[in-house]
């Protein structure tokens, strides 16, 4: 136990933290879609208005991620999520004290800086700490923070918002993420490539350079392309569906925050685990392309699901559909963060996961709130827009199903790159 080193006996702390701090960074996150309905009502919002507080966030978080990415890729990680989560917990305590639209609109913005210098770094600290054999089973864990976070979001700003008012539950939720910030800035920071005794493969480079090379990686390239879709899908679709369970169903807003979070939760939260669990057995079993074949399957079986989601008149059937539908489109979750390590050489990571969050949330969810907001107004109907929705996965799933031929190509040349030229004739 003594000759263990540093960043290996503290992985299990490191996990614990990185997942707390991903539960509050969904959980903040989705505090407004809760209480959306109580906002318009205080400010006189239209849905093309509130649908665009949803793209203030994600415009801006999808920007900021690349210059942390590359400061993840050159500094020490632990120090920029420290700084990451202490500045979108402000931004969430200051969305309490809004008296405007335009109010609204920054702190919206100043969170998306902040939820920007976590996913990067974390995604490689988790990579560069646990074993590559077990990787998509360890983001879908990870990962699972997502739905919890989602539920928390929905419930808690649904009860806080009904009982005291939407400004008290922003306050509410801001404080955990003070106390995370503090803990995983004094965390241990592993050397890049560590659990796989890869060289970092990259250095200081032209950000053009970067984005060159990280392309080139075909797989990565339709797995962006695949995920921005699904982006659309998961971000427009989550952000509407309290509102749209008040207004077509006529549940009141805590009811619609409970059931909206508690469905996500465990049918997101089985999704993920499955997905990430899935593609680690059927790699070990030959199957090079299994992280980016089970997103693709997930997408095309949840497209039926979804249309009949939308088009259903009873809220029973509705809420076990979107039940159904959440597990399907999550289990992309820990196979496509994995892929995003495995194709890229370690030392060009976090940057790799930059480049796929601007790329898929500009192209994906950065827009598609405010997408469906403008429909909505436009058609008068707020069930028919939501029918973009099935039509964007079966595009995400056909961009999937196009990437599996390039995976282990593409996990080839990472090896050469990192020099393991001897792992590298595997795939020859």
């Amino acid at each position: 136990m003594g000759s263990t080193k540093p960043w290996q006996a503290s992985g299990a702390v490191l996990f614990a933290v990185l997942f707390g701090i991903n539960v509050l960074n969904y959980t903040d996150r989705y505090v407004l879609p809760a209480v959306v309905s109580q906002v318009k009502t205080d400010f006189a919002l239209s849905d093309t208005e509130v649908g665009f507080l949803g793209t203030a966030f994600l415009l801006v978080y999808a920007v900021s991620a690349v210059p942390a990415g590359i400061i993840a890729d050159r500094f020490r990680r632990t120090s920029l999520i420290g700084y990451g989560v202490a500045v979108w917990s402000v931004a969430t305590l200051i969305t309490g004290f809004t008296h405007s639209f335009g109010q609204l609109f920054g702190a919206r913005a100043l969170l998306g800086i902040g939820e920007a210098a976590y996913f990067p770094p974390s995604t490689t600290l988790l990579a560069d700490t646990f074993p590559l054999e077990r990787r998509a089973r360890l983001m879908s864990w990870w990962g699972l923070a997502t739905p919890l976070g989602v539920f928390l979001g929905f419930a808690v700003g649904g009860l806080m918002g009904q009982a005291f008012g939407w400004r008290a539950a922003f306050s509410f939720v801001a404080v955990p993420g003070l106390v995370l910030a503090i803990v995983v800035s004094r965390l241990q920071d592993p050397p890049r490539g560590a659990s796989e005794r890869l060289l970092a493969g990259a250095g200081a480079e032209a950000w053009t350079t970067t984005v060159r090379k990280i392309l080139a990686a075909r797989s990565l390239s339709f797995s962006i392309l695949s995920q921005a879709l699904a982006f659309f899908v998961l971000g427009g679709v989550s952000f509407w569906i309290p509102y749209y369970l008040n207004l077509q169903f006529g549940l009141s807003v805590g009811s619609s925050g409970i059931l909206s979070g508690a469905l996500f939760v465990v049918g997101g939260g089985i999704g993920t685990l499955l997905g990430g669990h899935l593609a680690d057995f059927l790699r070990e079993r030959g199957v090079s392309s299994a992280r980016l074949l089970v997103p693709a399957l997930g997408f095309v079986v949840s497209a039926p699901v979804i249309l009949a989601a939308v088009v259903t008149t009873s809220v029973t059937v509705f809420l076990v559909l979107f039940f159904l539908a959440g597990g399907l489109l999550q289990m992309y979750s820990g196979p496509m963060t994995a892929l995003s390590q495995d194709v890229v050489v370690p030392g060009r990571r976090a940057r790799a996961v930059a480049l796929s969050l601007l790329i898929a949330h500009v192209l994906g969810d950065a827009f598609s709130p405010a997408a469906i907001g403008i429909l909505s107004d436009a058609l008068g109907s707020l069930q028919t827009s939501l029918l973009l929705a099935p039509v964007a996965i079966v595009v995400a799933a056909a961009f999937a199903f196009v990437g599996c031929r390039w995976v282990a190509t593409d996990r080839r040349v990472v090896l050469i790159e990192a020099g393991q030229e001897g792992a590298a004739r595997v795939f020859d």
